[in-house]
């Protein structure tokens, strides 16, 4: 029987504490579990956000590039002791531990994917290609993905 840990939904955004991330990265190595799932909507992309009008207070200062450095950043924080931990027992020749990494796009991060459609001309210039997840498996919004018949 497979273990599976799942990291619900992040959300991280500039200016928010991430702590957290850094346990949830220790609970991954802790556990070893067979299967890490990202549930997804880890970019927050408060600048991509059609909830708030463009120049109203939500929105000032919001910058497409903070969004996605700051959790290309968070994301790497999740993965940096688990990629480290891998290595390690490589090198001690240690049983390997390669857990299927599944990581979901949510609505938040397919933000980007709706701007790019009601603009076209961001295409390239914006786009899911700059979120960094990785070696994890990445599925579009709303694909259904089936692990271990789950």
């Amino acid at each position: 029987m497979s273990r599976h840990l799942i990291v619900p939904d992040t959300q991280v955004r500039p200016g928010v504490p991430l702590d957290h991330l850094e346990w949830v990265a220790q609970a991954i190595v802790e556990y070893m579990p067979d299967v890490v799932v990202h549930l997804g909507d880890h970019w927050d992309m408060p600048s991509l956000s059609s909830h708030d009008a463009p120049g109203s207070m939500a929105t000032e200062g919001a910058r497409y590039e903070d969004d996605v450095r700051v959790g290309n950043e968070a994301f790497a924080t999740i993965c940096k002791p688990m990629e480290a931990e891998q290595a390690r027992l490589v090198a001690n020749k240690k049983k390997q531990w390669n857990p299927r990494k599944v990581f979901l796009t949510g609505n938040h991060c397919h933000r980007i994917t709706r701007a790019v459609n009601a603009s076209p001309k961001l295409s390239g210039a914006i786009g899911l290609h700059h979120l960094d997840t990785r070696d994890f498996e990445r599925h579009a919004f709303l694909e259904r993905v089936w692990i271990d018949g789950i």
